[in-house]
């Protein structure tokens, strides 16, 4: 479903299987837009810990090969704990690297994968029609990237594929530095807070900033070793993060 979103906006070099083996269709790879850069995305939502450490070893092996520059990890699911090999293989490529991000998909995201995935279908089956008319699988791609409908699309926001449609100018102005600034700055005056905490502090702070914004720069400050997270297998918004001193 989301190979077939991604060819639909036109993102170039869409290709599956990232990943060899087993897992290989969890997987796919695509160009950037306006760049050179490769990103690879892995989807796994099996609860099984032996498949996730399987998956994580595969994710090791493009890291290692470095076959693209950012690479996302698409999960809902738990990654288990410290004491896991998976956990350890998770965090060293998903916590420890700038470009790479863990992204944890909600159920509106996917309604909206799926909802495309069945137009697709029908516009195959030569099924979908509009005003008596029927229409092409090439025409139903140019009415989504004409409606910019998939823009409301957090996941695909997520992975910058792209941009929503009401705040495009807004998060343009916004200075991420500015946002980066505060958030340090506010856990070096607590010492500890909590994820939600911080994350109330900054909406408070800068209305027009979406979640994915906010949690792409506690990523990068964890990644800059700004902040750190002290309970990374408490839940989500109950972690608490704390301020590194640089010396």
């Amino acid at each position: 479903m989301l190979q077939e979103v991604l060819n639909a906006v036109k993102f170039q070099q869409v290709k599956t299987k990232l990943l060899s083996g087993k897992y290989a269709s969890h997987s796919l790879s695509y160009k950037q837009q306006n760049n050179e850069e490769i990103i690879g995305v892995i989807w796994t939502e099996d609860p099984n810990m032996n498949s996730f450490y399987n998956t994580m070893n595969g994710c090791q092996k493009v890291v290692d090969q470095k076959l693209c520059q950012s690479l996302y990890l698409v999960r809902a699911a738990e990654v288990g704990n410290a004491k896991n090999m998976s956990n350890k293989i998770y965090r060293k490529i998903f916590k420890g690297r700038l470009k790479n991000c863990h992204i944890q998909p909600n159920l509106e995201s996917v309604y909206f994968l799926a909802t495309y995935h069945s137009l697709v279908n029908a516009a195959l089956a030569n099924e979908l029609t509009i005003e008596g008319k029927i229409i092409s699988l090439k025409e139903l791609e140019e009415i989504i990237c004409e409606s910019q409908i998939l823009n409301n699309c957090s996941l695909l926001q997520d992975l910058s594929v792209v941009a929503p449609v009401n705040s495009q100018e807004q998060q343009s102005d916004l200075d991420l530095n500015e946002v980066k600034d505060f958030v340090v700055n506010l856990i070096e005056t607590q010492c500890f807070m909590e994820r939600k905490n911080i994350i109330e502090n900054i909406l408070n702070k800068f209305v027009n900033i979406e979640q994915s914004k906010i949690d792409s720069i506690i990523e990068e400050l964890e990644g800059e070793q700004k902040i750190k997270n002290i309970t990374p297998t408490s839940k989500l918004d109950r972690q608490l993060v704390c301020f590194i001193p640089s010396y």
